[in-house]
């Protein structure tokens, strides 16, 4: 049944430049990561909350469309009024994927197959809030819950000492935020192809709106505003003080990551996608390759 369902959860990713089963495998493979390369998450958590955090990584972002909650909003899309604006596009994944194993539960129920009532309820919590959680909106909220968990986390590294279940929520929302976050965090090559598929899904929606509305939602969604103008900004005030709290919070164990960013946004500083304030074509590819040398 899981890999039923695994199956049909791939087949419902679409083919956008950035969204898509692409993004899935990797934030799968974000999550893992974490659970093997941290003590600290290997000390609070245990095999089910790892299998737990792996699922819903695999369908985050299952069945998206390619725009973003701001667009289905003011479209007033069918998703924006069914879910009245909020965190829109996670709440359709989280339906997305218990409607799929409520549709043949011979074939795709997974979590009925875990037996223990209270175990399938605390998979399908796990479940709804860690993608829930994923919503960039809260981003805010994450900070805050790094904040509220060091105290817990420090005390849980007795042996006695454990996570209840709301805290371990928490933090696994604040993990999972990470690896739906985590490109700039990786190595260069990996760095550049990910930001060049994200902005190119975010200039497809940016065609979109002017169409619709007559001009771009932000200056990023504009084919005319270059790589380098966005992601340098993105990685200092965003992806480095998050990183920085929560490498803090996982004491030190993801210096890796923060190294990354670091380096990576000094390698934007040099980056050049369009010459003389025109496209180019191959301009970004020939820098590309030669940075990654």
């Amino acid at each position: 049944k899981l890999i039923q369902f695994l199956f049909q959860i791939e087949a419902a990713y679409h083919d956008n430049p950035y969204h898509n089963k692409y993004h899935a495998a990797d934030v799968v493979n974000n999550v893992h990561w974490f659970f093997v390369n941290s003590a600290t998450m290997t000390a609070l958590f245990d095999d089910f909350d790892h299998f737990i955090a792996l699922m819903a990584a695999a369908v985050h972002d299952v069945d998206h469309d390619g725009k973003n909650n701001a667009f289905h909003a003011k479209k007033k899309t069918k998703l924006a009024l069914r879910y009245n604006d909020r965190s829109i596009l996670e709440n359709h994944h989280v339906s997305y994927a218990f409607k799929l194993i409520a549709s043949n539960k011979l074939l795709y129920d997974w979590i009925g197959d875990l037996g223990d009532e209270k175990r399938i309820e605390t998979a399908r919590k796990y479940i709804i809030q860690l993608i829930l959680g994923t919503d960039m909106a809260i981003h805010k909220k994450h900070v805050q819950h790094i904040s509220g968990l060091k105290q817990a986390v420090s005390s849980s590294s007795s042996a006695d000492a454990k996570l209840d279940v709301d805290q371990k929520i928490d933090l696994l929302n604040v993990v999972l935020h990470a690896c739906d976050i985590a490109n700039a965090a990786k190595p260069r090559s990996l760095c550049v192809d990910w930001a060049q598929r994200c902005v190119n899904e975010f200039r497809l929606q940016g065609d979109e709106e002017r169409r619709l509305f007559g001009q771009e939602s932000l200056p990023l969604f504009d084919r005319k505003h270059p790589l380098e103008k966005s992601q340098p900004g993105w990685i200092n005030f965003v992806m480095k003080p998050y990183f920085k709290e929560l490498n803090s919070l996982l004491n030190h164990e993801i210096d890796i990551m923060v190294d990354f960013l670091r380096c990576n946004a000094n390698q934007w500083e040099k980056f050049k996608e369009y010459e003389d304030g025109n496209e180019a074509i191959g301009i970004a590819e020939k820098q590309t390759a030669e940075m990654q040398k």
